[in-house]
């Protein structure tokens, strides 16, 4: 869709956006995403059933953030499958040992883990689509979703709406702020702003060095 500009209306970020804001290319997504996959396959086949987790200190939490979270963070211009691209120390814990057991915990057989493991990567990837559709049913069953997460991806709005499914922590936490607020809109328009004449800027430079390359091989 990005390609060939399809439903550009419902498009979060601009295509200037897109080329200047992101410090991870798509293609290191795509290869983090398969090791993330491979990872997880191989752990669900030597896992124990029974493990044991404790709850970290603050410090620790904040550290985790700062030096593994903040690699999914990379991306700013949120793209379906950059919603896979963590660190293995933040997929390997999460997603292939306590996702499994929270599963076990709720006495899910294998079906129903199944459907509710599709409605979870479903989600997920839709939070990181970058398109804001109409209709959009994970918009209608969780109001925190394309917008609301987007937000979250913003070097502006790491702090803010770190739910997924609810706002409900967000707002105890005092973490909550609306994608619609005024304040973000503005935010949303600087950004889109500085990224047209990033690009802008970029051009020209390219065009100046071409006519200094060309006067120094003229005749």
């Amino acid at each position: 869709m990005d390609t060939h500009g399809l439903f550009s209306k419902y498009k979060l970020h601009t295509p200037a956006e897109d080329l200047t804001k992101n410090r991870a290319s798509k293609w290191d997504v795509i290869k983090f995403a398969l090791i993330q996959q491979a990872a997880q396959c191989a752990l669900g086949y030597y896992t124990a059933d029974d493990q044991e987790t404790s709850i970290p200190h603050e410090q620790a939490i904040a550290s985790w953030a700062q030096h593994v979270h903040s690699m999914h963070h990379d991306i700013y211009v949120p793209f379906a499958y950059g919603a896979f691209y963590n660190h293995p120390l933040e997929t390997i814990p999460i997603d292939g040992i306590l996702f499994p057991m929270c599963l076990s915990i709720a006495r899910l057989d294998n079906r129903q883990a199944a459907f509710f493991g599709i409605i979870w990567t479903s989600k997920t990837v839709v939070d990181h689509c970058g398109y804001d559709f109409p209709y959009n049913p994970c918009n209608i069953v969780c109001p925190n979703s394309v917008l609301y997460h987007d937000l979250h991806h913003q070097s502006w709005g790491m702090k803010f709406n770190f739910s997924v499914y609810g706002s409900i922590w967000d707002r105890l936490m005092g973490t909550y702020w609306s994608p619609h607020d005024e304040k973000a809109q503005e935010k949303y328009s600087r950004s889109k702003v500085k990224a047209e004449l990033a690009v802008s800027k970029k051009k020209d430079s390219k065009s100046s060095t071409g006519e200094s390359s060309a006067v120094e091989l003229g005749p």
